[in-house]
């Protein structure tokens, strides 16, 4: 998954701007929290 930001980042002419950065990060980890959640969700029922 990291790979295709990486590919999608370089297949752009300009550097991603610190903004575009911070947020694929954040969303990288919001989908991580989310499973997370939801594992711990199911050992918990």
């Amino acid at each position: 998954m990291k790979r295709n930001n990486l590919t999608r980042y370089s297949s752009h002419r300009h550097l991603p701007t610190p903004l575009e950065l911070s947020e694929a990060v954040f969303k990288t980890v919001a989908r991580d929290l989310v499973l997370l959640a939801m594992l711990l969700s199911k050992f918990w029922a």
